[in-house]
């Protein structure tokens, strides 16, 4: 068994020996001139200087930029011989064919397991404060409402979007609407009284 005295003594002379092995490393060997490698030492810090003194005078006065190639605005008038493509067609009243409305409302990447029913529904019957005023007949089959809110009043048609409201559809013939209301994350009929 190795007592705690030898132990230290074996450690301190193996440190001993380990720091003069480290110390030779460094001695100066045959042909090595401290003052040689002083003067190397203030070579390249020079040249570093110089390069450093470069770089900041291109930083501040920087070279002129060569001339481009010559813009000139555009003239107010064509050629004659470029022919102009006239005034395009009207855009159709409504290009969309189909509302899309539902794919955002009624999620269908979101999975509710039968039985379950959806956000919102608790709160089922919390009355709207919408009032239906009137309807008008845009063009065939096309309809705008009239609505009034807690803060304002005005015409809507199918898609458009107000406060926290967003109208669904609209049916002119049984002048209901659907409305999808943010507060109850769900779809209120509403018909005019």
């Amino acid at each position: 068994m190795i007592l705690p005295d030898e132990l230290a003594q074996f450690l301190a002379h193996r440190v001993v020996a380990d720091d003069t092995h480290q110390r030779n490393k460094y001695l100066p060997q045959a042909g090595f001139d401290p003052l040689v490698e002083c003067q190397i030492g203030r070579m390249v810090l020079a040249v570093m200087v110089i390069f450093l003194c470069y770089r900041v005078y291109q930083v501040v006065q920087p070279q002129p930029q060569p001339p481009g190639s010559n813009f000139q605005p555009p003239r107010g008038e064509l050629p004659p011989d470029v022919e102009t493509p006239g005034i395009p067609p009207r855009m159709p009243v409504n290009p969309n064919p189909g509302n899309w409305t539902n794919l955002w409302v009624n999620n269908p990447f979101i999975y509710v397991p039968p039985g379950v029913s959806r956000p919102g529904n608790g709160n089922a019957g919390q009355a709207l404060n919408l009032e239906v005023l009137s309807f008008q007949e845009v063009s065939a089959g096309i309809w705008r409402v009239r609505i009034r809110s807690a803060s304002r009043r005005g015409w809507y048609s199918e898609g458009d979007a107000f406060e926290t409201y967003e109208i669904l559809s609209i049916d002119g013939e049984t002048k209901c609407i659907v409305v999808y209301a943010e507060e109850l994350e769900g779809r209120r009929e509403i018909c005019k009284n």
